[in-house]
């Protein structure tokens, strides 16, 4: 017993001593600089742990060639296997969470992601994207990427306490509140099929469903939506006016096709 005792004392200093002496953090950024990132990029971090659930990266952040920073998360842990794909990988970032799930099986590679709580301004800056729009999202998706073809896969987006200003001439100062949206899709064939979109909203309760051809430039990518919008007290007149001419049931709701392009909608009747 008392052998046992010693060498498990013995084992224990030994594991202290390899956690505080190991060189991590010169290990994790020789890794880095090896790591094919697109275009020149890069990525830097404050300080490297290894942890029994993987090695993790304090104020881990994607830069740019020139040094300038494109995304910054608070942590970033990467859990490799031993034994090759899936390897998982999980941040905390944009005042949420994402967790990824990265798999390859010969000529086809699986992504499965998770988010929760990411914020939807700081998202957009991070993407470049001009939308003004704010609010939480969460989420889940999973994507298989095939070589020579088109991406495929499904997921679901929720959105809360969101508010989207919108930038189409009369509508530029009546910015759209949600509650709570729920978008559920599937891709397929460079077609991204809404097999359900529900908005509760202050201006609108609203329920769609449709289909949108993916262009390579993805503001010029092709709409086809039926729309189910009821009108709430809170809609400014500019918004109803848009509603005009359009067939209108007993309650209210309109019901009209969105088409055009995600970079100039139009509505037209069904």
């Amino acid at each position: 017993m008392r052998r046992a005792l010693v060498v498990a004392a013995a084992t224990a200093v030994f594991v202290v001593v390899l956690a505080l002496s190991f060189p991590t953090d010169e290990l994790a950024r020789w890794g880095l600089a090896r790591a094919p990132l697109p275009d020149g990029r890069f990525v830097t971090f404050e300080r490297a742990h290894l942890r029994p659930w993987g090695l993790v990266l304090d104020g881990a952040t994607l830069r740019q060639p020139d040094g300038g920073a494109l995304y910054t998360a608070d942590w970033l842990r990467l859990r490799p296997s031993w034994s090759g794909p899936p390897w998982r990988l999980a941040a905390g970032l944009l005042g949420g969470t994402v967790d990824a799930r990265l798999g390859t099986d010969r000529a086809v590679q699986t992504v499965e992601f998770t988010w929760t709580d990411l914020d939807l301004e700081r998202l957009l800056a991070a993407l470049q994207r001009g939308d003004r729009v704010s609010g939480r999202a969460s989420g889940s998706t999973g994507l298989r990427l095939t070589a020579g073809d088109s991406p495929s896969g499904s997921g679901e987006i929720v959105l809360r306490d969101a508010v989207w200003q919108p930038s189409l001439g009369a509508l530029a100062d009546a910015p759209v509140h949600a509650e709570h949206a729920t978008l559920r899709w599937d891709l397929a064939d460079r077609r991204l099929s809404v097999a359900a979109f529900d908005l509760q909203g202050r201006e609108m309760n609203l329920a769609a469903s449709g289909h949108i051809e993916v262009a390579a430039a993805l503001d010029a990518s092709a709409l086809d939506l039926h729309v189910s919008l009821t009108p709430q007290p809170g809609m400014p007149e500019q918004m109803r006016q848009l509603l005009d001419g359009l067939p209108r049931g007993a309650d209210g709701t309109r019901d009209f096709v969105l088409a055009g392009t995600l970079d100039a909608p139009r509505i037209a009747r069904p």
